[in-house]
């Protein structure tokens, strides 16, 4: 998958693949078709739009070409040789939005040329197709939102460290994977939201999801076919105009063609409390059961407890200040989690901070955290993000997750800059099970540069690294990017 390149910040190819059950193949059929069902969706919503509000709708065009030569295009070790790319991607988005709508929708494919090691050789094709489309309705008292997306990658050409996948997916700390692949990846999702009763005393809102993860063509275990639907829905109660209550029912089906075929029920009901002291102090509380009822290999667990939480914040002349605790319900038992977070604003800057611990039923106390700052400089601007958290993944292995991205862009005159870059991954073992200890990362540098209005130049070198038990992979690459984009109003 090719990601774009702006002035900010270039986003380059991407690597990754595994055997998956002839059924996907089916299932992946059943993606196109859902997708077809998207894009229909998508066409019927548009001629109301229109009708609404010409002014409003707004599309753009997009065709970007980039050439890369990679040292040691697999990371292997020894290396198994150089690799070229040529990739040509074409894409398109249209926004539309009125007094209390906005659609979107977004369609892009690329052409490539590929030059790679062996077994895969020389190849040439039309490949990552992606749709994307949302649509949110806004009421007095109501308000609705529909999503869909469909992407089909080719596995040798996503990098870990850019995989949209898993920087999308809510439990990515337990299925991030820095192992290279092969053979194809199919990603399905839709969903609905709808929420009523905003402004008023007494409030609903509801949300139902459906996503799928099918491979063809990989090799080995950990990529496997996935498939989940969750549902949830909410009831807010106003008790007096500081105190609010709100009962939560969730539950999710999820299976994986695994070795283990694994199945897993989980549900779960709640019941949370939160009080304003004030105008500068807000207290919640919540307290709840939870049930999960794992099938691998013919057998069931089930695991069943208590869930809460208490949580305390705090309003800053320029952020807020919080602590909270709570214990949650996995399917390796219980987990206690502590964390304070602090986060501020200025007309420069913007810090989100987050510290805390876990602990699972294993025993083993982890380091969790997340920041996220950003700041404009005289001349340009840098940016940080981290995350660190532990998730159970499908072989009940706790899996500590790290992973930091960095920028800094700096201007050199009104038409060219220079981007630093730095991202990061690690997998370790947290505590159950014995997650083998792995880690990749990335160092770019990337000149800018705006050729014509239209027309936009990036060019620059990037240094990979991936380590594992079975030794360390280092490579070298140099890439240019040329690309452009225009909008039309019609």
């Amino acid at each position: 998958m090719r990601g774009r390149q702006t002035a900010g910040r270039h986003i380059g190819p991407s690597d990754g693949k595994t055997v998956a059950p002839a059924g996907s193949r089916r299932r992946t059929s059943r993606a196109l078709i859902a997708a077809t069902c998207c894009g229909g969706l998508t066409l019927a919503a548009l001629t109301p739009v229109w009708a609404q509000d010409s002014g409003g709708l707004q599309m753009r065009f997009g065709v970007q070409s980039s050439l890369r030569s990679d040292s040691n295009y697999n990371l292997s070790t020894p290396s198994s040789g150089r690799g070229t790319v040529f990739d040509t991607q074409l894409s398109f988005d249209l926004t539309s939005e009125t007094r209390n709508s906005t659609l979107t929708f977004s369609a892009a494919t690329t052409a490539r040329a590929a030059r790679l090691p062996a077994p895969a050789g020389s190849l040439s094709a039309i490949e990552d197709p992606s749709l994307r489309f949302g649509y949110t309705r806004t009421g007095a008292r109501s308000s609705l939102t529909l999503n869909a997306r469909y992407n089909r990658a080719d596995l040798d050409f996503v990098d870990p460290l850019r995989d949209p996948i898993l920087i999308e997916d809510p439990n990515a700390p337990g299925n991030l994977i820095l192992t290279p692949s092969t053979g194809t990846r199919t990603a399905l999702g839709y969903g609905l939201g709808y929420e009523t009763g905003r402004d008023m005393p007494l409030g609903l809102s509801l949300r139902l999801d459906h996503s799928e993860l099918d491979y063809d063509g990989t090799v080995g275990t950990t990529r496997y076919d996935t498939e989940t639907d969750s549902a949830s829905a909410s009831l807010r109660l106003d008790l007096t105009p500081t105190t609010v209550a709100t009962l939560t029912a969730s539950g999710s089906d999820y299976t994986a063609r695994d070795l283990a075929a694994t199945q897993r029920e989980t549900r779960s009901l709640s019941l949370g409390l939160s009080h304003d002291i004030g105008e500068l102090m807000q207290l919640t509380a919540s307290v709840g059961t939870s049930r999960i009822e794992i099938l691998q290999f013919g057998g069931t667990t089930v695991r069943e407890g208590t869930t809460f939480g208490l949580g305390a914040t705090r309003a800053l002349p320029t952020g807020q200040l919080g602590l909270s605790y709570s214990r949650s319900l996995d399917t390796n038992g219980s987990r206690d989690t502590l964390r304070l977070s602090h986060n501020r604003e200025t007309p420069l800057m913007q810090i989100g901070l987050s510290l805390g611990l876990t602990r699972g039923t294993a025993g083993t106390t982890s380091v969790i955290a997340d920041a996220s700052v950003s700041r404009e400089l005289l001349r340009g601007s840098m940016g940080l993000s981290l995350s660190r958290g532990v998730a159970t993944n499908d072989a009940l292995e706790d899996v500590l997750s790290t992973r930091l991205n960095a920028n800094y862009n700096h201007e050199i005159d009104a038409v060219s800059s220079v981007d630093f870059g730095v991202s990061f991954a690690r997998v370790e073992d947290g505590g159950a099970g014995a997650t083998a200890e792995s880690d990749r990362s990335t160092i770019s540098v990337t000149y800018n540069r705006a050729l014509t209005q239209d027309w936009q130049m990036s060019a620059g070198v990037e240094h990979r690294r991936y380590h594992r038990a079975a030794g360390t992979a280092q490579g070298n690459a140099v890439f240019v990017t040329l690309g452009r984009s225009f909008d039309i109003r019609p």
